[in-house]
C-alpha cells in the first residue's frame, strides 16, 4: 500500500503520464469531414476505461475521458506548469497557510444547464471522502479536516469544508499541506452533479450510464458508452472555458496496438494513443508530420 506521499506523486505521475500518451501516438491533421473545426474525432484507446465515476479515475484511460467530462475547483497547466483557476476564478490562503477561500465563477453551467454553486463543491468532496463512496482516489482531500472521521464513517460531512454563500467555499486543513492545490487538479476532486449520480446508484460511471444520471460542467457531455466498443462525448456548447474544437469525440476501444494502428492506415482514426512494441521509429518515418514528439516532465520511483 502506497504512503500518502507516494500516493501523491502516484497522483501527479499519472495525470503527467495522461499528457504523455495522448501526445506520442499517431494523429491525423484534421477530423473526420472538416478542415479541422467541427466534425467527429475519433480516438483509438488500447483498452476501455476502468470507470467514468471521478471516485474511481485512477488510471489513465478514465483520466483521459474523464478530464473531458470533468472539471474541478482549479486545473494543472502543462506548460506554464502552473496551478490555475478552472471553476474557481480565484482563492485566497490564510496566513498559516490552514484555509483557502475559493471563489467560484458566476455563470458556470452543468450539462444538464443548471448553474455550478458552493453546494455542488460541498456535495462533490463529501461524496469523495465518505467511507460507503469506497473511493479509490480520495487521496486529494486527505489533508483537510475531518476526513479521517469520513472514513471511518464517524461523520456525514467534511469538518473543514464550509459554504460561505452560493459562490464561496472556506477549506481548513488539518495543518499546512504545500502540495494541496496541485493535488486537488487531479480528476477525483472534479464537480459534479451528486444527486444524479446517486440516483444512477451502481450504474454511475460504468456502461450502464445514461447522459442524464452523469452530469459534469466540462467542455464535453457523456453521449453513451458501449462495452469494450467505445465511448462518445459531445461537445458542450455552453462549456465556460474554451470551446471544443469539434462536434464529438468518440473514444473507439481496442484490444490491441497493431489493430488500432491499421484502422489509423485505412482513414478509420484521427489518433491512435499507444503504438505497437518495436515500431516507433519505423512509424515516425511512415508519419513524420503525424506523430508529435515532445519533452514532457516525468516522475518514477520504485
Amino acid at each position: 500500500m502506497l504512503g500518502k506521499s507516494k500516493r501523491l506523486v502516484w497522483s501527479i505521475l499519472v495525470i503527467v503520464l495522461s499528457l504523455t500518451v495522448i501526445l506520442s501516438g499517431c494523429a491525423q491533421q484534421a477530423p473526420q469531414g472538416t478542415a479541422g473545426e467541427g466534425g467527429e474525432f475519433r480516438f483509438g484507446m488500447i483498452s476501455g476505461p476502468s470507470s467514468l465515476d471521478p471516485a474511481f479515475l485512477e488510471e489513465v484511460n478514465g483520466i483521459e475521458i474523464g478530464k473531458e467530462l470533468y472539471d474541478g475547483l482549479v486545473a494543472y497547466n502543462f506548460e506554464t506548469s502552473k496551478v490555475e483557476g478552472a471553476l474557481a476564478e480565484k482563492w485566497d490562503i490564510s496566513p498559516d497557510n490552514l484555509k483557502y477561500t475559493f471563489t467560484l465563477r458566476k455563470g458556470v453551467k452543468f450539462h444538464d444547464g443548471s448553474e455550478v454553486k458552493a453546494d455542488d463543491v460541498l456535495a462533490s468532496w463529501n461524496r469523495l471522502a465518505a467511507k460507503d463512496t469506497k473511493a479509490t482516489v480520495s487521496f486529494p482531500l486527505e489533508p483537510v479536516s475531518g476526513y479521517e472521521e469520513m472514513q471511518d464513517g464517524s461523520a456525514k460531512e467534511l469538518k473543514g469544508l464550509k459554504k460561505i454563500d452560493d459562490y464561496t467555499v472556506e477549506v481548513t486543513l488539518k495543518k499546512p499541506h504545500a502540495p494541496f492545490l496541485l493535488s486537488l487538479t487531479h480528476p477525483a476532486a472534479s464537480i459534479y452533479k451528486v444527486a444524479a449520480a446517486v440516483a444512477a446508484g451502481e450504474n454511475f460511471g460504468t456502461p450502464s450510464t445514461k447522459p442524464e444520471q452523469l452530469i459534469g460542467a466540462g467542455p464535453f457531455k457523456f453521449v453513451e458508452w458501449k462495452s469494450d466498443q467505445n465511448v462518445t462525448l459531445a461537445k458542450f456548447n455552453d462549456y465556460y472555458g474554451n470551446k471544443a474544437h469539434v462536434d464529438k469525440v468518440t473514444y473507439r476501444i481496442f484490444k490491441d496496438e497493431s489493430t488500432a494502428l491499421n484502422e489509423f492506415r485505412a482513414g478509420n482514426l484521427e489518433f491512435v494513443d499507444m503504438l505497437p512494441p518495436g515500431q516507433r521509429q519505423a512509424l515516425i518515418k511512415e508519419f513524420p508530420d503525424q506523430t508529435p514528439r515532445i519533452v514532457t516532465l516525468t516522475t518514477q520511483y520504485i
